[in-house]
């Protein structure tokens, strides 16, 4: 089966831990179909114990556990068999980068270690990894061959403040999930916590920019804090705008460095891996399909 030994050994070759703030972790789920639930509850209770179990309880048709999750801390041990595909938002993603084979963004969700933390905004970046040798040229065979999903999560307060760092001081930035049409919630505010509102205008004396980064509209709004004025005296909405302008591209550049590293975790630590699959395991999920076709 899978080899933690081996997660962990490409985990520390592209140095994980040096990734953006705000980047908590990389893991693996496993796509597991109810009918294969007994064998991967074996498989898998032989890495983490007798205890591992799919949560929360329940009968599926398919489950999306996490197997796999590093830098491994005790807390991130105990989310071991937790089904992401739970959860509505987490879901959406999940079927989403499937059948495109492209990098997803969730919508705005609130991590298990953050339930208590009122305003704590986090995204989840989904890769999806199809078995070795089987064709993925439609969304059908797609289906067939997913193995499982590459998995990154970030808090928004720390992603952001590490694309800003010092810069911008005089400028507010707030960044919404969504557009104006449908409805733009904050999730990121420099000036505090987000109020979570949903917005479908641009406030008055706001500059709005959209960035649509893997399935995901984000707008970014800027505005002049006080202390703007002091020091910009003059060139106040062109200076308001350019910021905004420049933010939005620093914002696109940060997820695209998410997507590089999640490629390197699939290239490296998939191909060598997760790819290493028992033929017991593999003629099982053959029997199944031609059971369910």
């Amino acid at each position: 089966g899978v080899s933690r030994d081996t997660w962990i050994v490409h985990m520390n070759a592209i140095e994980v831990q040096k990734g953006l703030p705000g980047m908590l972790s990389y893991g693996f789920m496993e796509a597991v179909p109810a009918a294969a639930l007994p064998e991967h509850l074996r498989r898998w209770r032989k890495v983490w114990g007798d205890g591992y179990q799919i949560q929360p309880s329940g009968e599926r048709s398919e489950y999306y556990p996490a197997v796999l999750l590093e830098p491994s801390t005790e807390q991130r041990r105990r989310l071991m068999g937790f089904d992401l595909a739970s959860e509505p938002v987490r879901l959406e993603a999940i079927l989403a980068a499937r059948d495109s084979d492209e990098p997803t963004i969730s919508r705005n969700i609130v991590l298990v270690a953050d339930r208590d933390k009122p305003n704590e905004y986090s995204f989840q970046m989904f890769m999806p990894v199809y078995r070795k040798g089987m064709p993925t040229g439609t969304i059908g065979e797609r289906r067939r061959a997913l193995m499982g999903l590459v998995f990154t999560p970030f808090r928004m307060n720390e992603f952001m403040r590490s694309i800003l760092l010092d810069r911008y001081q005089h400028i507010r930035v707030q960044v919404l999930d969504g557009d104006f049409i449908a409805g733009a919630q904050s999730v990121y505010d420099s000036t505090g916590q987000p109020d979570g509102k949903i917005l479908r205008a641009a406030p008055k004396g706001t500059s709005a920019l959209g960035a649509i980064v893997y399935g995901r509209q984000w707008t970014v709004l800027t505005s002049p804090r006080p202390s703007f004025f002091a020091d910009e005296a003059g060139s106040g909405p062109w200076i308001v705008l350019t910021g905004g302008v420049v933010i939005s591209f620093l914002l696109a550049a940060a997820i695209w460095q998410v997507f590089a590293i999640q490629a390197r975790v699939r290239s490296l630590a998939v191909a060598e891996a997760l790819h290493g699959e028992t033929e017991s395991r593999l003629r099982a999920e053959q029997a199944l399909r031609v059971e369910r076709e």
